[in-house]
């Protein structure tokens, strides 16, 4: 928290995720980390990407790009955990897990690769 301020009080503007993250653990909705992993949850990057939007939103001069197409697809992958790694444990055997995960990208009629907007915020 001292670090948010210390950015705060030079007069960047943050997001705190601790609060919604917290909100959405006692909701009892999916998981927000993986079992066995260091890395957010899927349903954790979907979270957060909707607070960003919302925050960008009061950002003077950023406009969404409504000339985009854009497709979501949700599968299910497969996370082999970071964890045991870790923690030094050569024999640590909890798996993988399977998760449910969001992937967002440009519908082009064309095989082209994304190429992002270039409006700079300053």
């Amino acid at each position: 928290m001292a670090f948010l301020k210390e950015l705060d009080g030079r007069g960047l503007q943050v997001v705190d995720l601790m609060e919604p993250f917290l909100r959405a653990k006692a909701e009892g909705g999916p998981a927000l980390y993986c079992k066995t992993d260091s890395h957010w949850s899927g349903y954790a990057c979907e979270l957060t990407a909707a607070i960003l939007a919302e925050e960008l939103k009061t950002v003077p001069g950023v406009q969404p790009d409504s000339r985009r197409a854009l497709e979501t697809e949700e599968r299910v992958v497969e996370v082999r955990g970071d964890l045991g790694g870790m923690l030094g444990d050569a024999g640590f055997t909890a798996g993988s897990e399977r998760l449910p995960l969001r992937t967002v990208t440009e519908h082009q009629r064309f095989m082209l690769p994304f190429i992002p907007a270039t409006t700079t915020i300053t």
